[in-house]
């Protein structure tokens, strides 16, 4: 199978709000996230880059399992669909020395979008049974990163 991943940054009304880094794997529809963070606040790509890096990385050094229990690997591959974004954090990847292996980030075509969509909707729908009591206020789809 291969270990492409798509990833994202969408805002989640918890208490206090905050955005969460999701990366799904489109071809088993596995997914990691990281978070809540300050991301898609800032008011540059570049900021927005900076801040998603660390909660990137942490998706997948530190991911709670979300469905069976998976042990913790690098992508082979990963995406996200806003180009300016996918070269802002490549080059953020650059600067904070990690793996050259890890630092190309491609555009997600159609289809990883949609399958990251879907993923992503699934995640927040449940979102509220892993707080255990604690309900978001709102859910919005965040931006195009």
């Amino acid at each position: 199978m291969p270990n492409h991943w798509v990833f994202g940054v969408c805002h989640v009304g918890l208490h206090p709000p905050g955005d969460l880094v999701l990366a799904v794997n489109p071809q088993s529809d596995y997914l990691n996230q990281a978070g809540p963070a300050r991301i898609l606040s800032l008011p540059t790509t570049r900021e927005k880059a900076e801040a998603t890096i660390p909660y990137l990385l942490d998706a997948f050094a530190n991911h709670t399992p979300i469905g069976p229990s998976v042990p913790s690997f690098a992508p082979w591959t990963w995406s996200i669909l806003d180009p300016d974004m996918a070269q802002a954090i490549e080059d953020g990847l650059k600067k904070h020395d990690v793996k050259p292996a890890l630092c190309k980030v491609g555009v997600c075509t159609t289809k990883g979008r949609d399958i990251s969509e879907a993923a992503r909707a699934r995640f927040l729908s449940r979102l509220p049974g892993f707080l255990k009591g604690i309900k978001p206020d709102t859910v919005s789809p965040g931006d195009s990163t």
